[in-house]
């Protein structure tokens, strides 16, 4: 709670279909970014590749990614 608002490099560590998860190096910290906070557009869940895609857009996120 006391990191709230505030930003950090992290590193994506799981994809579902209502969000995705990160963590954190600088401040050893896990967190949840669900796809109702994602505005930008609309994303799809692939389970096959663990993915969120952009449905009219080029945009992924994927295990492993940095965000």
């Amino acid at each position: 709670s006391n990191h709230i608002g505030e930003c950090f490099e992290g590193v994506i560590s799981g994809v579902t279909e209502w969000g995705l998860f990160s963590w954190s190096f600088q401040i050893q910290l896990r967190g949840l970014v669900r796809v109702t906070d994602l505005t930008d557009i609309f994303y799809e869940f692939y389970e096959d590749t663990y993915e969120l895609a952009g449905s009219a857009t080029n945009k992924r996120y994927k295990l492993g990614q940095k965000i």
